[in-house]
């Protein structure tokens, strides 16, 4: 039995979603380059068999692909597409219509639809996969204390140094791909990123003056910043050949470094385990990046102290992910500071205190009598189940560590609506 083979001339990375044709010996598959979105080359829709390695491409398309009644059915930015397909001969006979509008999707390039033989036809709108999302203010006991704006597709909110504005990824449209947004509590809102790609993990500088994020440029992720007011043109910080990742987590105190996450396959091999690592960009002099975490586990989420002195990140090198603290600029030795698994490490602006996210959504809290003395027990302040269930960074902590920013589901929020059409043949204008 033949299985798809990799084209690596092409570039391709992966194969996924293969569905049968009737024949129960040829089967449609979507095949990908890269991260998405925009990817360095667009995805193939293509026809594989059981009996050979041989393919034939049918067109480009980032998204799955099914077949039902002569039409094969396909996600074209944002709008449910068909297009007639003849699965004897295992060729296109027409020319592709549009079926509905604002489809929902996500970043991995699956969308919400699914067809029957029957001629049933089914499919979410809108923002149906990216669920909305309320910035929530809450005290150390967990009780709520307000709303920051209104309710939208929040992801990874991160609050300003003066603790009145917040930037966060907000997905629009009906597009996946988030944008860079800045938010203030008089409710103005400023679109900081208006790139195509995929714009992601807002980071502050300490000044609040600019805003570092990743950001998705031809197709390549890479490292940027921009003035937080919205004018000025944004600035590349890194650009590592290579590289799927760069992801920004944290800017030191005295402006001059930037931790980010690196993610990186082995070249030789398509679709190999990426490598995490946490590395450390200088802003200034030969701005040459070096490793801060990199023991062949996954680190990622590292944040500066505030003295400086300290790191705090997640690794999975005991096996679960968990807290630790070391020293910077890094040197051997490190705290454990979650014992039964832990992430999003945050510290408390004044140092005194160190918060992470336990399993089930629980925050956790760990005070710091003496700088550098990380032996004592985290202690619980508070559980909201909503946070173990949000992607992205979900809550963020106040300068006097009084309040809690969670970005959490709305708890009126109304359901997003399916939409089934039966008969859907009979809906095309003959």
């Amino acid at each position: 039995m033949a299985v798809s083979v990799l084209d690596g001339a092409y570039g391709e990375t992966t194969h996924r979603w293969p569905e049968f044709l009737p024949d129960g010996r040829h089967f449609l598959y979507t095949a990908v380059v890269g991260t998405c979105c925009p990817a360095p080359k667009p995805a193939r829709i293509k026809i594989g068999s059981l009996d050979t390695t041989d393919t034939a491409t049918l067109f480009d398309a980032e998204s799955p692909v099914l077949y039902a009644s002569g039409h094969v059915f396909f996600n074209r930015d944002g709008t449910l597409m068909a297009q007639p397909f003849d699965a004897g001969g295992r060729r296109l006979t027409g020319e592709a219509f549009p079926l509905a509008d604002r489809i929902a999707s996500e970043g991995v390039r699956y969308a919400s639809f699914s067809v029957s033989d029957t001629g049933v036809l089914v499919y979410a709108n809108g923002l149906a996969l990216n669920d909305m999302r309320q910035l929530t203010w809450v005290d150390r006991d967990g009780k709520t204390l307000g709303m920051f704006g209104e309710p939208g597709a929040y992801s990874s909110p991160r609050l300003s140094p003066d603790n009145h504005r917040v930037a966060v990824e907000i997905i629009s449209g009906v597009q996946s791909a988030p944008d860079i947004w800045i938010l203030d509590e008089d409710g103005r809102q400023i679109q900081l990123t208006f790139d195509p790609g995929s714009d992601r993990a807002p980071v502050w500088s300490p000044n609040g003056n600019e805003v570092a994020f990743q950001g998705a440029r031809q197709g390549r992720p890479t490292m940027l910043r921009r003035p937080a007011g919205g004018v000025g043109d944004e600035e590349t910080l890194i650009d590592e050949s290579g590289l799927l990742d760069s992801t920004p987590s944290s800017w030191s105190p005295d402006g001059t470094f930037l931790a980010y996450m690196r993610v990186q396959r082995a070249p030789s091999t398509p679709g190999a385990p990426s490598l995490q690592g946490v590395w450390v960009l200088p802003l200034a002099g030969d701005r040459k990046p070096f490793p801060f975490a990199q023991d062949g586990a996954n680190e990622i989420n590292a944040e500066f102290s505030p003295d400086e002195q300290w790191m705090v990140y997640n690794s999975s090198l005991n096996g679960q992910t968990d807290v630790y603290v070391k020293p910077f600029p890094p040197a051997s030795g490190q705290f454990r500071i979650s014992r039964g698994g832990g992430t999003q490490p945050r510290w408390r602006p004044d140092g005194k205190e160190l918060f992470f996210l336990a399993p089930g959504g629980t925050l956790m809290a760990l005070a710091i009598g003496t700088p550098g003395h990380f032996d004592g027990v985290a202690r619980a302040l508070f559980t909201r189940a909503g946070l173990a269930s949000v992607p992205g960074r979900t809550y963020d902590v106040s300068n006097d560590g009084k309040r809690f920013l969670l970005n959490l589901p709305p708890e009126q929020s109304a359901p997003t609506p399916i939409t089934v059409v039966v008969n859907w043949l009979s809906t095309i204008q003959k």
